[in-house]
């Protein structure tokens, strides 16, 4: 029984760490950075329709310094 204890005991364990490997930020990464994309892509264009955007961030900058 013991040699039997061991080997479930392997392949529990390359079964947790298969199935952890699917967590990894390497398959996170893309869907993330997908996602900022998107969102720069959405700020870019809606800041074409703001007037002196310069003077807003200008304003920004000055605010997140006080």
């Amino acid at each position: 029984m013991g040699y039997l204890d061991l080997i479930l005991s392997f392949l529990g364990f390359y079964g947790i760490v298969f199935s952890l490997r699917l967590l990894l930020p390497r398959n996170i990464v893309p869907l993330v950075l997908a996602a900022l994309n998107e969102a720069m892509a959405l700020l870019e264009r809606d800041e074409a329709y703001i007037p002196n955007l310069g003077d807003y961030r200008a304003n920004l900058a000055r605010c997140a310094h006080t």
